[in-house]
């Protein structure tokens, strides 16, 4: 992976900011209280172009905000026995008639093994969940990622999950 749709997504994001944030009295990274939210996940893992493992992930977005990113952590484990532990922000493009489209990037250190190196133990982790939330804030969502070392390393073959996620605000 070369950063390209990293790239696109930040400048995505930051226009998205401009426009309904930094504008306000909090400024453009102004922190305001989000409800926080519990997230569990499982899905098919996709490393070296096969689709043979599987992955369960958590994941817990925190009570606030920084304009539109909440900070979130999540800790992974593929049966081929790597796990994954990370910080980073969740980006909630956008919300209507109940569906969402959800943005996520985070920094992580990553297990490598014989059976899904990833080249190093530095790995960012960028996502996007599409669902559908319930007045009561619960959410089910399809979502995709991707993990690589975004070529720090001269060995990057990146890992993809495909999964069905849960989420669960915390009221």
């Amino acid at each position: 992976m070369d950063g390209t749709a990293i790239i696109a997504l930040f400048v995505a994001s930051i226009a998205h900011q401009e426009w309904n944030y930094c504008h306000s009295s909090q400024g453009c990274l102004g922190r305001a209280d989000e409800v926080p939210v519990y997230s569990v996940s499982a899905g098919a893992v996709r490393f070296k172009h096969k689709f043979e493992k599987s992955e369960v992930y958590l994941r817990y977005g925190f009570d606030r905000r920084y304009g539109p990113f909440q900070p979130v952590v999540g800790l992974s484990y593929v049966d081929s026995g790597n796990a994954w532990a990370g910080l980073g922000g969740a980006w909630n493009m956008f919300e209507r008639n109940g569906f969402y489209g959800e943005l996520s990037v985070m920094t992580g250190l990553y297990e490598n093994s014989d059976a899904a190196d990833l080249g190093n133990a530095l790995e960012f982790r960028s996502g996007l969940e599409l669902g559908y939330e319930w007045d009561n804030g619960m959410r089910f969502g399809l979502s995709v990622d991707h993990r690589s070392n975004a070529n720090i390393s001269d060995e990057n073959p990146g890992m993809e999950t495909v999964q069905l996620r849960v989420s669960v605000p915390v009221h």
